[in-house]
């Protein structure tokens, strides 16, 4: 396996990233980066981002450009060819984690936010599984269930185990 030196943190709103990524910077002393969307062109910055991070937490990354598009009706902001080059450049440099949990405890964090709801309660569901089938494209994701206190410990510990082979 390549050294890692960038952890993407992926999922739906509400699924743990948050939670992990800081739990990750306060472990490791890594930048951490929260990457919402932002105008201009998707491909370079991401490129840009994912060439020059070293020791770098992304809190979402091109999947969440490419899923969000599709749920909120924009237009696909990378090609097939950049689709691929991202893929691959991921694919070789970072562990990709994908946070999840199951639609009770989502849809339970979901309606207590004390801010306003960019996705509907009925898509949160299936933004979920959008995701959980994305990164089945990487070979290297781990699966974080965030539902118990447990689970975060030990997400935490293989994270590290992967990061020192």
């Amino acid at each position: 396996m390549n050294q890692r030196t960038t952890i993407i943190v992926e999922g739906v709103d509400c699924s743990g990233k948050s939670t992990l990524t800081k739990e990750l910077k306060n472990h490791l002393k890594w930048d951490l980066l929260a990457l919402p969307h932002s105008e201009g062109d998707q491909f370079e910055r991401y490129l840009k981002l994912y060439g020059n991070a070293q020791k770098t937490i992304l809190e979402r990354s091109h999947l969440s450009e490419k899923i969000y598009s599709q749920v909120f009706g924009r237009s696909n902001p990378f090609t097939l060819r950049q689709a691929g080059i991202l893929h691959d450049v991921v694919a070789e440099k970072a562990l990709l984690v994908v946070a999840t949990a199951p639609s009770k405890v989502l849809r339970a964090r979901y309606v207590a936010r004390s801010y306003a709801q960019e996705l509907e309660l009925e898509k949160l569901d299936q933004t979920n599984a959008q995701f959980l089938r994305e990164v089945g494209e990487y070979p290297e994701c781990l699966v974080y269930n965030s539902a118990t206190p447990a689970a975060l410990e030990s997400i935490m510990a293989e994270i590290k185990r992967r990061l020192c082979c």
